[in-house]
């Protein structure tokens, strides 16, 4: 498929980003998940996924004739344009990307969410996001996905989180430079702009990383269903562009009783308005 700027096209991707891989470009995708069958059906006047519904069919129409200010704050809608007008963004294949949270809640807010998923390509800065693991090396493709997840009350859109290509959480100052952090979270989150970059990352770094506090169970061998597992799970509270942040990373290795090794990794980071919790 073909990605075009100032539009959303929403099931042109061909993988969902994979959350467990240390590196979340196409190729590395593609070879995660070797094929995925689309299928498609009629709505109206547009082709959509067959998982899709109506709702979503409506809310890419409503994007169209939205002009975006923002997400956070905004209508699901206007999120889509504003990204749209500035990145290149998409939805995993054949997975709904608009859709009712199915966590039960007494709290009646809970009960009013809405979960928007999308994608964002964008292309290679930083040769550290290669994949040099899982028995293959990824050193060809130009783009990266960063995996987008909003939630959304009352048609408003409360928090949004980043995975994949970005977040980067290193004590390590050379891991942002260069890496086209700062330009990406001034582009989706315009109260993150900044006139200094590297005052930027250390700001983020003051709110996201040094607070880090591990889980206690961390680096522990424990026995499971199928073998001896441990992982490394962190996260931290703060504030940042003058919304609450949170950061949650995890590390994994499983060995199972067959003998296989397993490892994993994912990072995520999540803004939401100053009045919420």
């Amino acid at each position: 498929m073909t990605f075009r700027p100032n539009g959303f096209y929403p099931y042109c991707s061909p993988i969902t980003y994979p959350q467990t891989q240390h590196s979340f470009t196409l190729n590395a995708g593609v070879q995660a998940q070797k094929s995925v069958l689309v299928e498609m059906r009629q709505e109206g006047d547009r082709s959509i996924s067959a998982k899709a519904t109506s709702v979503e069919k409506a809310l890419i129409d409503e994007s169209k004739a939205t002009n975006g200010e923002g997400c956070l704050g905004q209508s699901p809608a206007a999120c889509i344009s504003y990204l749209a007008a500035n990145l290149f963004v998409t939805t995993a294949a054949d997975i709904p990307f608009y859709d009712w949270s199915s966590q039960a809640s007494f709290d009646p807010e809970k009960t009013r969410r809405r979960n928007l998923t999308l994608q964002i390509v964008l292309p290679h800065t930083d040769s550290r996001s290669y994949v040099k693991d899982f028995g293959f090396r990824d050193t060809s493709p130009p783009l990266d996905v960063v995996g987008i997840s909003a939630s959304v009350v009352e048609d408003k859109v409360e928090s949004i989180s980043f995975s994949g290509r970005f977040p980067i959480l290193s004590d390590n100052p050379a891991d942002y430079q260069g890496s086209g952090f700062a330009n990406f979270m001034a582009t989706v989150l315009p109260s993150c702009r900044s006139a200094d970059e590297g005052e930027f990352y250390r700001a983020f770094w003051v709110a996201l990383v040094k607070p880090r506090e591990f889980a206690a169970n961390s680096g522990k061998w424990r026995f499971t269903d199928n073998g001896v597992s441990k992982s490394y799970s962190s996260s931290a509270y703060g504030n940042l562009c003058g919304l609450k942040v949170s950061s949650f990373s995890s590390t994994g290795r499983t060995i199972t009783d067959t003998g296989q090794d397993l490892s994993g990794s994912s990072q995520e980071v999540t803004f939401r308005l100053p009045n919420k919790q």
